[in-house]
């Protein structure tokens, strides 16, 4: 029974090194995913790697239950030689505590190795940070170079508005990422804690049920042979109270441990978290602090662009002449649906790749996620197994146990009654007194001796049970301090690694920002140029075109103002007396019944009157601005009549001679009254005289246009009187004053 005290303190041991290695194994994935922000950005490498650790994880913990294994073969072992006295107390405790020495030695190696490649496999993943980090900057830069023709405005304001969307979005899936993981290895945690406990319990219930078992058959025993039993059941209660107290001292040394364990992995944490947020939050400062000298950058750049582009454009625009606006117009047109398109390719351009990010960080989540899964299930079956390998060992020992102690109890009361039934066979001669006597005097001896031994023997376990106990108390702290510091020197030659390389990835960022902004400074300044060069340009074309092109505006710009003046100086006249053609200049007076008789070329009084008033003003507008009448090459003064002809409607259209004879008739009755107005007009004495007479005369000319330019009769009114009620007759009657320009 003492080396079942060995057994229990060894196996408890053991079970105590599994919860530490699990708590380092975590401890190592952790330090993994938060020793740096960027590896969520790698989310398929880092779950390799992870995958990686667990697998090795996985193996240390199938060598510890090799160990394990070991070691209870090894104690079975002891058992057997300790039954058979070969070997002494003191040798098993050597051997169990050389052995002990060696797994912890091994499990130390262990974590040194496990640490060691860790630190690897974390440089292996900054170098391939930075290599991408590389190879991402020079696919912007050939991007960028493929950009550079456009326009530099929008295509950067589009740019960092694509580089604010892209930074949030990885932000937050990074913080997302980084939450998921660390809750579900806190749960992975919480549960393999929660297994351990429930081993133990289950342990700890099968070993009472077992104590239970063999105290109830102890106690039938003792029934039925009171004096032989009675030594060995207070020997068993004895040493099952030491048993209690090493069980309590080990229980109390493990929360103790564990307790420290808690402590300083708390510690350790808000340690890693608080310099986890100081990094993110310098690292979101500078970021913010480049992003905002580029936006500030960019802004100032594209005000001085804007200030030049709106200066030229307001220059452009005043020495641009009205004759030009309509291509100026279309060219702003076409220049538009250019950089709409060129904006709808890049928006569509950044929609996809944004698209091809998401996919592809959604597939690595997703078989992150899936591997994540089978870890677990594969590791909770695992778990599961050992649980039920476990029991049933316990339980198949528990039942080997239990028979071997009935059968020696069986042997132990056998031979007793046999010797008793032998003695009282031999003493049957004596005196039953005598025997009596000597009986009760040999058990005093007998039970004072035992109770001797006993005490000194309680004594000796209990003193050898504290001695080992304070010792593997040493031993587990020494232990604990060392695994502890190693774990701090490795956790800080990380720190400073990964400090040594974002301050590198810093730099090379800042330098190829820096390349990347002189290139973007460059193209900008050939753009610029170019954009120059193209204003300089327009500017030659439209000094070509104002040159050739002016003579004709300056004689549109005095037409108009003609135009402006014939509606000033008629504005009291109606439209059914004199009508002004705003974009030709053309005056047409129509003719009142009483101006001519029909068929007739003589003016009447009313229409001498009527020109009295008009042609003073009409000559006032053609010759009162000097530079507008500069402009003027030749007036005329044009006859029109109504198709009518010997008192029924003329067909217009009609080529036949009767419809040639009236032609003819009403061209030369156009020409005399025209002739007949002309004449009058300048008539000094029935006209009288006005201003620009004599200008007027000179440049004036009379034409005939009969009903050439009237409006063709309807076809069922052709042939009848003319009664001018259903065709208008005076508005085609009338005289037209028009003016001609030398650029006409």
């Amino acid at each position: 029974m003492k080396f079942d005290k060995s057994d229990e303190n060894q196996s408890q041991f053991m079970q105590a090194l599994v919860p530490m290695v699990d708590l380092f194994a975590v401890l190592a994935i952790v330090f993994m995913i938060y020793s740096n922000d960027e590896v969520t950005a790698h989310k398929v490498e880092s779950n390799e790697k992870i995958q990686a650790i667990v697998a090795e994880v996985e193996q240390a913990r199938k060598k510890l239950k090799e160990f394990d294994e070991a070691e209870k073969a090894r104690q079975k072992r002891i058992k057997l030689l300790a039954k058979k006295a070969t070997k002494s107390l003191e040798e098993i405790k050597a051997e169990r505590e050389e052995k002990a020495q060696e797994i912890l030695a091994r499990f130390t190696d262990m974590l040194k190795s496990q640490e060691t490649e860790s630190s690897k496999e974390y440089e292996q993943i900054l170098a391939k940070i930075e290599v991408e980090a590389e190879k991402e900057l020079e696919k912007e830069k050939q991007v960028l170079e493929k950009k550079k023709q456009q326009e530099l405005e929008k295509t950067k304001a589009e740019l960092e508005s694509d580089l604010e969307a892209k930074k949030s979005e990885l932000a937050k899936k990074q913080a997302e990422r980084l939450k998921e993981v660390k809750s579900e290895f806190d749960k992975v945690l919480s549960s393999t804690e929660k297994i351990l406990a429930k081993q133990q319990d289950a342990l700890a219930e099968s070993e009472q049920e077992r104590l239970n078992a063999l105290k109830a058959k102890q106690e039938a025993e003792r029934e039925k042979q009171r004096q032989l039993a009675i030594a060995k059941l207070e020997q068993q209660v004895k040493e099952q109270e030491l048993k209690e107290q090493a069980r309590q001292e080990a229980e109390r040394v493990k929360r103790e441990k564990e307790l420290a364990l808690a402590k300083a992995e708390q510690e350790r944490r808000e340690a890693l978290a608080q310099q986890q947020a100081e990094l993110e939050k310098q690292r979101h400062q500078e970021v913010a602090k480049t992003t905002q000298e580029l936006k500030e950058q960019a802004r100032q750049e594209a005000e001085r662009v804007r200030k030049e582009k709106e200066q030229a454009l307001a220059r452009a625009e005043q020495e641009r002449l009205e004759a030009l606006a309509q291509q100026q117009a279309e060219l702003e047109q076409q220049r538009q649906l250019e950089v709409a398109k060129t904006a709808q390719e890049l928006k569509e351009q950044a929609r996809q790749e944004a698209e091809r990010v998401k996919k592809e960080k959604e597939l690595a989540l997703a078989k992150a996620e899936q591997e994540r899964i089978e870890a677990l299930a594969q590791q909770q079956a695992e778990l599961e197994k050992q649980r039920q390998e476990e029991l049933a060992k316990t339980e198949q020992a528990l039942k080997e146990q239990a028979q071997q102690e009935a059968e020696k109890l069986k042997k132990e009361k056998e031979a007793a009654l046999a010797k008793a039934e032998q003695d009282r066979l031999d003493a049957l001669a004596k005196a039953e007194q005598d025997r009596l006597d000597a009986l009760a005097q040999k058990e005093a001896e007998l039970e004072q001796q035992r109770q001797e031994a006993l005490a000194k023997t309680a004594q000796a376990l209990k003193e050898q049970a504290e001695r080992e106990a304070e010792k593997l108390k040493k031993e587990k702290e020494a232990a604990l301090a060392k695994a502890e510091q190693d774990r701090l020197d490795a956790l800080a030659k990380a720190e400073q690694d990964r400090r040594d390389a974002l301050a590198k990835a810093e730099q090379d960022r800042l330098n190829a920002l820096a390349k990347q902004q002189a290139e973007l400074e460059k193209a900008k300044a050939e753009a610029l140029q170019a954009k120059e060069q193209e204003l300089d340009e327009q500017k030659k074309k439209l000094a070509e075109v104002e040159e050739e092109l002016g003579p004709h505006v300056k004689a549109l710009e005095a037409k108009k103002k003609i135009v402006e003046e014939l509606k000033e100086n008629f504005k009291n006249f109606d439209d059914s007396a004199v009508k002004i053609d705003s974009k030709t200049g053309k005056v047409k007076l129509h003719f009142q019944e009483s101006y001519f008789a029909r068929g007739s070329f003589k003016l009447s009084d009313d229409m001498m009157d009527f020109l009295k008033i008009v042609i003073p003003k009409y000559a006032k507008a053609i010759y009162g601005n000097q530079d507008a009448a500069a402009h003027v090459e030749s007036l005329k003064i044009s006859g029109m009549a109504s198709p009518v002809y010997r008192g029924v409607y003329i067909d217009v259209h009609d080529k036949s001679p009767a419809s040639e004879k009236a032609r003819r008739f009403n061209m030369v009755l156009s020409n005399k009254r025209a002739k007949a107005l002309y004449d009058f007009i300048f008539d000094k004495e029935a006209m009288g005289d006005f201003e620009h007479r004599d200008k007027l005369k000179a440049d004036m000319s009379i034409e005939a246009l009969g009903f050439l330019h009237a409006t063709p009769v309807k076809p069922e009114l052709l042939g009848k009187p003319a009664d001018c009620i259903e065709y208008d007759c005076k508005q085609e009657q009338a005289t037209v004053l028009q003016f001609r320009l030398f650029s006409e």
